[in-house]
């Protein structure tokens, strides 16, 4: 108990799990209270974040205020367990012009990302033509 969880430990899984929906529970109270926009899809359906394994996507509107909530969440989230942001944190623009991905830049303070990237071996970004092909 005195010595905490270390990466491999047979209890760490559980504890992100655990963990992971506190971020989960934030970020889905804000969408539902009308504080975030996330994304709809043409049936209707919102959302803001996705978590796979020890990843979190999180999709926002490209807005000063929809990215400073976020960050809001996330310090909340970082705060209660003395967590951090990683290093491989990536902000990534679709259809966002570079001056607003540098103002979003500035409130994250983090790496930019450009498409097509490869995610969990699927490549995402990539034009109609070459996924059919």
């Amino acid at each position: 108990m005195k010595c905490g969880l270390r990466q491999g430990d047979l209890l760490s899984s559980f504890l992100f799990i655990i963990v992971a929906e506190v971020l989960s529970k934030l970020s889905s109270n804000d969408l539902s209270n009308g504080l975030l926009e996330g994304c709809q899809f043409a049936n209707g359906v919102k959302i803001n974040h996705s978590q796979f394994a020890n990843d979190t996507i999180i999709f926002a509107q490209p807005s000063v205020h929809e990215l400073i909530r976020i960050k809001h969440i996330l310090h909340t989230f970082f705060e209660l367990p003395g967590l951090q942001m990683n290093a491989k944190t990536t902000l990534y623009g679709i259809h966002v012009s570079r001056v607003d991905m540098s103002s979003f830049l500035a409130i994250f303070n983090c790496k930019v990302g450009v498409f097509p990237l490869e995610y969990l071996g699927i490549p995402i970004g990539l034009s109609r033509d070459k996924i059919f092909m």
